[in-house]
């Protein structure tokens, strides 16, 4: 845990992932805001999280969408002086789930294990991560970051692990899948595996596309 420049942090995050992005034709655009200075933040759990949601907006988004990063102060109620990082791109006109036959990585409520973690992690350091609205014409996803440390103290942390143990502990770690998923995050190999995985799928889709446009032009 150390003080950042949330900034500097989103572009080496966006500058790692864009390749893969714009080979399936998505764009990637990063918009840097007056953003909280006293934020101190696990800049490799920060990661974990930003890959897991983009992930999941990759999972949704039409082909061709531009995807946008935005960094700021939250003024929302309640949210004040938060650090404020939105990921958001258009929706598609038809609902689309790249992951929808994808068991293995599901729960039966239809969540994934690495956006399970991914909140617990952002909500472990007293932060917020807020999906997007249904039904909306945009996808969202919203990641709030406290600022300062009073929120990082042993006693607020040492209460967070216990309430966390006593609501979903035992739920928890009776899932080898949770710890299988943290496990991999730390292999460099399967860094950003979810975003590589549905950045594939776009390209999949695109090119099944222009092989079937080509057919019917033949």
């Amino acid at each position: 845990m150390r003080r950042i420049r949330l900034g500097e942090e989103l572009e080496r995050f966006t500058g790692q992932v864009a390749p893969r992005l714009e080979a399936a034709g998505l764009g990637l655009d990063l918009f840097v805001g007056e953003v909280p200075e006293d934020l101190h933040v696990d800049t490799e759990r920060l990661e974990r999280v930003l890959a897991v949601v983009l992930a999941e907006l990759l999972r949704r988004c039409p082909e061709g969408a531009d995807i946008q990063v935005e960094i700021g102060t939250d003024g929302g109620v309640g949210g004040t002086g938060m650090a404020r990082v939105e990921l958001w791109c258009e929706a598609a006109e038809e609902p689309v789930d790249r992951a929808s036959l994808d068991d293995f990585w599901r729960e039966p409520q239809g969540e994934s294990i690495e956006l399970r973690l991914a909140r617990a992690l952002v909500e472990f350091q007293g932060g917020r991560l807020i999906p997007p609205l249904a039904g909306a014409t945009s996808l969202s996803w919203v990641l709030l970051l406290r600022t300062g440390t009073q929120h990082l103290t042993d006693r607020v942390i040492d209460r967070r692990m216990r309430d966390g143990a006593q609501d979903n502990g035992r739920r928890i770690l009776d899932r080898s899948g949770m710890a299988w998923a943290a496990e991999l995050a730390t292999t460099e190999e399967y860094r950003f595996l979810e975003v590589f995985v549905m950045a594939e799928a776009l390209s999949a889709e695109t090119e099944a596309e222009d092989a079937a446009g080509a057919r019917d032009e033949e």
